[in-house]
Formats: C-alpha cells, structure tokens, sequence
C-alpha cells in the first residue's frame, strides 16, 4: 500500500482503531463536522470513551479542537460546557459528518463522530487533495456560522426558530422584500448603494411601499446618494406627514458605493433584515441588477446590519454637522470681512477728511500767524508817533492782544499736530488690525524654507527708511546659509519688532543689536534659531510682558497690536517661541530684550 490512501472500514474494531488514531495523531488540531454531538456518558460502550478522551487529549498538546454542529433546546446544556475548552459554532442545516486533521481525513454516514460504537460505515484517507478538499469546505461554513454563546443566548431569548437563506432567484428577492416592506409594524431601515439602485426600487414600488408603511405609524430611515434622492424623499416624508400628523420618514446622503459589487440592506421590525448583492449598477431593470441576496432573522445577523446602519448613519450625521458647521463659519468669517472691509475704508475716508481739515487749518494758522506778524511790526511804527498824539496805551493794549493771537495760534499748530499724529496712528492700526486679522483666520498656510539673513537685512532696511529722522544703527551677524521654516510673512515679524525699538526709543540715536545662534525648545522636537532683538528703549513693564502677546484675543486697543502680529506669525503660524525681557536683568527701564525662537529649516 502506498503512503497515500483512501479506503473504506465496516469492520468495528477497524473504525474504532482508525477514529481514535486520527485524535491521537493530530499535531495542530481537528476539525469536526457533525449533525449531532452527543456526550460520551451517553454511549455505554468503552469505545465511545476512548474516542473521547483521545479527541480532548489534543488540548493537552496543545493543539485546537473546533467542531461545527446544530445546537438545539435539548443540547444547550451539554455545549454550555463544552464550549469552555473548545470552540464551537452552529449551522442549521447540517448534512453529514466528518473530521479532518492536517493530514488526515474521516466521515462516516452515523450519526456522531464521537460514537464510533455505532458507526458500521467509514470512508478514511490520507491523500493530501482530499484533506486539503475538505478543510476548505470546512473553513468556508465555518466561516459563515454562528458562534455557540450566541446561539444559545438565541435559544435561551426565545429566538430558536430563528433562520438564514440564501436567495438565489432575483424574482423571489423582489416579492419578499416587498412583502417584508408591507409587514412592518414599527421600523424600517433601509441602505441604497447608488442613486441607479434607488430609481430601480423606486420603479418596482419600494418608496411607494415605504411611504404606506410610514402612514400606518411605521419610522422608516433611508440611506442613498445623489441630492436629488434627497428631494423626492423630502416631498413623500412631506406627504406622509400631512396626512399623519407627524415626521415619520428620513434621510441622509450617503457617497455613492465605488465598488464593483455592493448591497442594499433592509432590517425590519429589528427582526429580519434582507441583504441585496447589486451585481451591476448600469443595468436598468431590478432583475438585472441584483443577484443572491440574504434573508435572516437570526438575532445575532439583524443586530449586525442594525450596528452598520446606526454607524453609517450617526457618521453621515457628524459629517453633515460638520459641514453645516464650516459653511457657518465661513459664512460668518465672509460677514465678519466684509465687515472688516466696510469699517476700515469708512474711518480712513473719515481719517482722510479730518487729516485734510486739519492740514488746511493748520495752513490757515500760519497764514493767521503771518498776517499777525506783520501787523504787530507796524503796530511798532504807529506806536512811536501815538506817543505824540498821547495815544500810546490803546497801541500797547492793541500790540499785547496781537501777541497774544499769535500765542494761541501756535498753540492750536501744536494741537493740530497732535491731532494728525493721532489720525496718522489710526489709519495705521487700521492696516495693522486688518493684517492681523489675516493672518489669525488664515487656514492654509504654506510653510517653506526662507533664508532668514536676506529676510533680515530687507526688514532693517525698510525701518530705517520709514524713518529718516532717526540714526538707527543695526548691529546684526548672520549665520551663514541659516533658514527657517517660514513664508513670505517673516519680514512682518523682524519689522514690528525693529519697529517697536524706534518707536519706544526716545533718543535721536536708535542702537538695535540682534543675535543669532541655534537652540532648542523644551518639550519641543527639532532645532531652532534662536533671535535676540536688543535694544535701549523705555522698555515693558513687568505687569504687561505677559498681556502683550494675548492682546489681540482681548482688546480693540492699539498698544502692542504690533507684538500681537509677532505672535500670531512666530508662534502660531510657525510653532516657535518668544519671549520678552529686560536688557538688563531685573531693570525695564534699560531697554528690552526679545528672545524669538523659529524652525530651522533643511
């Protein structure tokens, strides 16, 4: 006899050998399919036994033991048992019998695997096709069984006439699940794969059933694609509810199913559900579309598709939130520009009114200013002659007064000067509130490596040219080839910061010393270029160095709008750091320290 055979035992001591040799030889596990388990103590005869105990020996090796079997009322107990050392799953309809190892195979035309007693026909082989044959049939309705504990909990709820088929006829599909559309009493939840799947059903009656189901009080729930889905469900719920009194019908839009093969699922009354396999969606006819579909109303197969529709349809529902929520917000971010926009051009064309008004009076002074110089000269002339005609105190009253215009007209120039300075400043803060602005809400930012010495020498360069009036004097070392990880908005943080130095310096004499050098962050990976701006201004008080930067978040005010800026860019846009301190440690009043940390870049 070769190494490979196949043959067939009806002697009882032969079968009784060879069942209990397979157990016994199993390395990995074993594999058994059987109508019915029965127990051991059931069988009286010692073979039963032996069987038995040589099939539980396996564990002991370490092997697994599974066995696929249909599981009753009068069997619940037994199984509750057995399946607290194995694993164990039920088939309703369960047809022959046999047991597969890695390299062995049996069946037997009795009743039960584990009584060999009994069993006067066998079929045993060890020809590798036909091991590896049957492991697959038993992987495949393995794979399709339900587990034990749900079983019996089945059994134990009241649920033991529970069923699954399989149906193959496209025609059947379509009379059952309008029938099932028709039964409801309470629920109906129901998944489209595609807007074709929905004008198919639509066009077999499956609205027109779910609208009659929702006016005899039944909630229906539907899942599918396309806006215009939408719409007609919209116009039959408004329908249902004229009549009835109340919404009953729903719907979300779902993305449109991209693969080949999907399902349309229906669960009724939370006790059947009927799965639909769309074979073809650019088929026009229901037939034609659809192939095998599933009917259950096993507990454990309803809940599942009742698990799938709550999840997809409280995420379409986070979805549509979300976006509901984004619309609003850039509904309101466009109002709020718009706004912003209405509000700027309005001061800066009231700015531009009271600078001219103020430049033309301030024209009209001097001019004042003039006359009045030349009148109090010649008032000196006619002063010398009223001393003869004894008219000397009227001139002296007269040239007191005109001094004294004089006076006030110079007076009114240094207020009007104040008052275009401070209409100077609010155009400014305009602009810079408006940048600020954007840069706070801008969402997509594009961050990439930017040569910080170029940025540098540009930005001081603008400052001072902003202000010739000033001797500013910038003592800045680059490192050579440095970049940060920026854009084209670095130059505004270097600029509001030597900006801030010349405003808050007093002197004539702007002194500025920026360092440079690598450093890290603390809870912070990666490396940075650390900036130190120096200066000898007033420098900041204690109480305000940690509101500076906030300031944005809480006020309108135009103090430290330019610090703001700063932050907003280096630290929210870019991820670095910055801090303020004094020049000189512990003393404001000698100047201020900035320390500003950024990315390096590659």
């Amino acid at each position: 006899m070769s190494s490979e055979h196949t043959e067939v035992l009806t002697d009882q001591g032969a079968i009784m050998e060879k069942v209990v040799g397979i157990f016994s030889r199993a390395k990995r596990g074993v594999d058994v399919l059987a109508e019915r388990i029965a127990s051991p103590g059931s069988a009286q005869a010692g073979g039963t036994q032996k069987a038995a105990e040589a099939f539980f020996d396996i564990l002991k090796r370490g092997g697994r033991l599974r066995i696929l079997t249909k599981i009753d009322v009068d069997s619940v107990g037994y199984f509750r048992e057995l399946m607290k050392s194995i694993e164990i799953r039920h088939l309703d309809e369960v047809r022959g019998n046999f047991a597969v190892s890695e390299s062995e195979y049996i069946s037997s035309q009795g009743s039960a695997v584990f009584m060999p007693d009994v069993i006067t026909l066998v079929i045993y082989s060890n020809s590798g096709s036909l091991v590896a044959q049957n492991a697959n049939v038993f992987e495949t309705l393995w794979s399709v069984a339900e587990p034990a504990a749900e079983r019996i909990r089945e059994i134990e709820q009241g649920f033991d006439q529970a069923r699954t088929e399989v149906i193959r006829d496209v025609g059947v599909t379509r009379r059952q699940y309008l029938d099932l559309l028709g039964e409801a009493k309470e629920e109906i939840l129901l998944i489209m794969p595609t807007a074709n799947a929905f004008r198919r059903q639509e066009s077999i009656g499956v609205i027109d059933a779910a609208q009659a189901a929702s006016e005899r009080g039944v909630r229906v729930s539907i899942m599918s694609p396309n806006s215009s889905v939408e719409e007609s469900i919209r116009e039959v719920s408004g329908k249902v509810e004229a009549k009835v009194g109340r919404r009953l019908m729903s719907h979300r839009s779902i993305p449109q199913a991209d693969s080949q093969i999907s399902v349309t699922v229906v669960v009724v009354d939370r006790k059947t559900s009927l799965v639909i396999e769309q074979k073809d969606d650019s088929q026009p006819t229901f037939e034609g579309a659809n192939g095998a579909a599933t009917r259950s109303t096993r507990n454990s197969t309803v809940l599942a598709n009742i698990r799938f529709f709550e999840r997809m349809w409280q995420e379409v529902e986070l979805i549509q939130r979300a976006e509901d929520a984004n619309a609003r917000e850039r509904q309101s971010r466009k109002t709020a520009e718009l706004l912003q926009d209405i509000l700027s051009h309005d001061i800066r064309n009231y700015n531009q009114i009271s600078m001219t008004s103020a430049e033309l009076l301030r024209a009209n002074l001097q001019e004042d200013a003039q006359i009045l110089k030349q009148a109090t000269g010649l008032l000196g002339g006619f002063g010398n002659a009223d001393r003869l005609t004894g008219r000397s105190e009227k001139v002296r009253r007269l040239g007191e007064y005109l001094r004294q215009s004089a006076k006030s007209r110079t007076d009114a120039e240094k207020l009007i000067d104040a008052i275009i300075k401070a209409v100077d400043g609010s155009s400014n803060l305009i602009e810079r509130a408006k940048k600020l602005g954007s840069i706070v809400s801008l969402d997509d930012v594009q961050l990439r490596p930017v040569d910080l010495e170029v940025s540098m020498r540009r930005s001081i360069e603008l400052v001072s040219d902003a202000h010739p009036e000033r001797s500013i004097k910038m003592s800045f070392r680059a490192v050579p080839g440095a970049k940060v990880q920026a854009d084209d908005m670095l130059e505004e943080v270097f600029i509001n910061l030597l900006s801030n130095s010349v405003n808050y310096t007093e002197k004539v004499a702007v002194p500025v010393e920026i360092k440079v050098e690598a450093a890290t962050i603390e809870g912070k990976e990666g490396e940075y270029w650390k900036l130190a701006f120096i200066d000898h201004g007033k420098g900041i008080p204690d109480d305000v160095k940690g509101k500076v930067f906030e300031r944005y978040h809480r006020t309108a005010s135009g103090k430290g709008l330019g610090l703001s800026i700063v932050y907003a860019l280096a630290v929210e846009r870019y991820s670095g750091k910055l801090l303020i301190k004094d020049r000189v440690e512990g003393d404001h009043t000698k100047g201020t320290r900035i320390e500003l940390w950024l990315p390096k870049a590659l």
